[in-house]
């Protein structure tokens, strides 16, 4: 039990810790990233510099990273940028009862103010009230309160994309001029999506589909006749077998009961021979009656008018008595 209860207590002691670990790491690399950016600034590569500083400044937000931030910005010629970094530790230094950095931050901000570089979004026409309207400037939307307000924007080259439901999307360049330069961008219409054409399914016509291939339908009445015929044919020659083995076995019993010269059988060696002799006929008539109709069967069927041809094969049979055909086969 006190072994379960400490467990218990390192268990929740790791939970607590866990986060305060996990935000000393991001702290550690924040502070390793906040050097190595200050390092590059003071060479000068604030293309380089710029990017550390953001990535410190997301791992640990904090006042000085962030001055530091909008410092770098102005250097590297980001004003708009930089100003709203500085106007951004103004009001976190206000917060935080630091007038002092307050004061200096706002200052860095209205100096840049007439260095702002400015863009309008303007959209008229039909394309205002198009619903799910979007614009997008270097992948940042702009929301349409922001439509038709001169904006600060970083000045340069900034891609603009716009899209709308059903409407074939639209992208393009926007240059920025820099030192208080002004742009205006007014969104082009949009074409259309091309209405997909409904998927056409190849069917058959009424008359195509009441066609029957020429001869199939008479060609399978004859192949099924035949095969009825054919079967019918087999069957004879089935039971003219039976008899026959019938005759054979008869005979036998019945030269058991007479004398070698075979003249002169007791009683019952006469009524074996008379079986045998009457199984033997009857096994004749079977056959010789059989074997025809088979033959007749496998007339009809080879004879059809072609379609499908069913697998079908005959081959012949020793019975007693008598020969016959087997008939096999599968429809296709």
């Amino acid at each position: 039990m006190i072994a379960n209860r400490w467990l218990l207590g390192l268990g929740a002691l790791a939970c607590l810790l866990a986060p305060r670990v996990a935000l000393a790491g991001d702290a550690a690399a924040a502070e390793a990233l906040f050097n190595e950016a200050k390092k590059l600034a003071a060479q000068g590569n604030y293309a380089s510099a710029c990017p550390q500083f953001e990535e410190s400044q997301r791992q640990d937000p904090g006042m000085g990273t962030l001055y530091n931030l909008g410092d770098c910005y102005e250097k590297l010629g980001r004003v708009a940028s930089a100003w709203a970094a500085f106007l951004d530790v103004a009001a976190q230094a206000k917060a935080a009862g630091q007038a002092a950095r307050e004061s200096d931050a706002r200052a860095r901000a209205a100096a840049l103010e007439p260095k702002l570089s400015r863009l309008t979004v303007v959209v008229e026409g039909p394309q205002a009230s198009l619903e799910g309207l979007a614009v997008k400037r270097s992948s940042t939307v702009v929301g349409k309160a922001q439509w038709g307000l001169a904006l600060p924007v970083d000045p340069g080259e900034h891609a603009v994309e716009v899209t709308a439901p059903g409407k074939k999307p639209w992208s393009g360049k926007v240059q920025i001029p820099p030192n208080g330069g002004a742009a205006r961008f007014s969104v082009p219409q949009l074409e259309d999506l091309p209405v997909a054409a409904p998927s056409q399914v190849a069917t058959p016509s009424a008359a195509a589909a009441s066609e029957v291939p020429e001869g199939s339908e008479r060609g399978a009445t004859q192949r099924t006749a035949g095969l009825i015929v054919g079967a019918l044919g087999v069957a004879g020659l089935g039971v003219g077998g039976v008899f026959g083995l019938l005759s054979m076995s008869k005979k036998s019993e019945g030269d058991d009961h007479c004398k070698p010269d075979n003249r002169s059988c007791d009683a019952q060696g006469v009524a074996a021979r008379a079986d045998a002799l009457s199984a033997g006929n009857l096994s004749t008539v079977f056959v010789a009656v059989g074997a025809p109709i088979a033959v007749a069967g496998a007339v009809l069927f080879f004879t059809a008018p072609n379609a499908k041809r069913a697998n079908v094969g005959f081959a012949p049979v020793a019975l007693p008595g008598g020969a016959g055909l087997t008939v096999r086969g599968v429809l296709q």
